[in-house]
């Protein structure tokens, strides 16, 4: 069975602080896009997929939606949508903003870590810049060094196998969504 479906699978993004430069438009950023082996949303992505689909990361935004609480800057939300009307259709329109990009420059590359459950997974790791220039991103970056993050995934192909466990085949990146670190409610699905 195929399936060509949308999926949202968060992990990280943190400062990068392995170098400096000058260059004040820019915040790099180290994101923590995904791991093998199942995650929280049911699903597996195996390394010889990734890396077929890789170059599809290149020139993606980093996206996000940010909450303010009583007129101040909360935090960034999610995947945030609004139904509106469209010649007399009401359609789906995101409502995020872009405040970043993943260059071509990423260094798409495998890291193996730790897990917050103990167990050592491989995590496919990239560079991006946050632009400084959407002040609201950059001081909540600021404030807490690290923000989870939720991938966006398009053109997804797979099945499921016999445990009901979604096996992707085939996708393309669609960008990386900040998601927040300060609501317990806000979950990523990557372990």
């Amino acid at each position: 069975m195929n399936k060509t479906i949308k999926k949202d699978l968060p992990i990280s993004f943190a400062i990068n602080k392995q170098f400096e430069t000058t260059d004040t438009r820019f915040l790099s950023v180290t994101i923590d896009v995904l791991h093998t082996g199942q995650n929280f949303n049911g699903s597996v992505f195996s390394k010889e997929v990734v890396d077929s689909c890789i170059e599809s990361i290149y020139n993606t935004p980093i996206l996000g939606y940010i909450k303010f609480k009583n007129g101040e800057l909360d935090d960034f939300v999610g995947h945030e949508y609004k139904i509106v009307k469209k010649d007399d259709q009401y359609v789906w329109v995101y409502s995020g903003n872009a405040y970043g990009v993943i260059p071509e420059s990423c260094n798409p590359r495998w890291i193996t870590k730790v897990s917050s459950d103990g167990i050592s997974r491989d995590y496919l790791q990239v560079d991006a810049l946050l632009w400084t220039k959407l002040e609201d991103a950059y001081d909540l970056f600021m404030r807490d060094g690290i923000k989870n993050q939720s991938m966006e995934i398009t053109d997804c192909e797979g099945n499921e196998d016999e445990n009901g466990i979604f096996v992707f085949s085939s996708f393309k990146f669609d960008g990386c969504c900040l998601l927040s670190t300060t609501d317990a409610k806000i979950q990523p699905a990557m372990i």
